[in-house]
């Protein structure tokens, strides 16, 4: 979280907080979709949520309209500037994760990549839950690797 913070804050625009890059992240993956989805999705409260997406109106970012046939329901919806915004802030955290990952060894990155892999294995992907996920990395039903050797060393 600490490196997604500096990468946030080296944004050119207004920085982004973590919660607001998730929450623009959300809103593109699901647009149209509720304050209450949003907010289920961030772990906050209806209150907290409803705060948050105010504030990146505010910034021009979001865009908050009455639902076509429910008017209590809103719907969210990134603005030209919001989707310029969530890309310039995915590049600089790539940047940001690529400078860090270089300095592994590659048996290390090895390592690491087969327990992402494990971790992915182990929860429902996007395509088996109904979940639609445009940029979620690995695409469901592709074939795992074979696992590379991994380096460890435990002594003191």
């Amino acid at each position: 979280m600490r490196a997604m913070r500096l990468a946030m804050g080296r944004i050119d625009a207004p920085a982004l907080t973590v919660v607001q890059f998730r929450t623009l992240h959300f809103i593109e993956s699901h647009a149209g979709d509720s304050l209450s989805a949003t907010a289920d999705f961030l772990g906050l409260t209806l209150p907290s949520t409803s705060k948050l997406v105010e504030q990146l109106v505010r910034r021009g970012v979001l865009t908050r309209e009455h639902h076509a046939t429910d008017r209590r329901r809103m719907t969210l919806k990134l603005t030209g500037k919001g989707e310029q915004l969530l890309r310039k802030a995915r590049a600089v955290a790539g940047e940001q994760l690529a400078a860090t990952l270089e300095k592994f060894p590659a048996t290390e990155l090895a390592g690491l990549r087969n327990v992402l892999l494990l971790l992915h294995e182990s929860f429902p992907s996007p395509a088996k839950s109904g979940i639609e996920t445009p940029h979620s990395g690995i695409v469901a039903g592709t074939p795992r690797p074979p696992a590379a050797p991994v380096a460890t060393n435990y002594s003191s």
